[in-house]
């Protein structure tokens, strides 16, 4: 699947919770099916934001000119 499905996917799970865009661009890269991890017995969940240091690498680099 591509990224624009998978992000389709996510928006209609009711227990994930993503505060903007670059958040699901990130797991899609880390994780990609992050859509349909079995999450039992929770109201709402949120990943470990490691998954996000590429992207913010990314961004570093870019600030700096590198």
């Amino acid at each position: 699947m591509c990224y624009h499905e998978l992000r389709l996917l996510a928006a209609g799970e009711d227990t994930l919770n993503l505060h903007d865009e670059i958040e699901h661009i990130g797991l899609y890269n880390k994780i990609n099916h992050y859509h349909g991890l079995r999450v039992e017995d929770v109201s709402r969940f949120t990943f470990d934001p490691s998954y996000m240091r590429d992207i913010d690498r990314y961004f570093i680099d870019r600030s700096a000119g590198i």
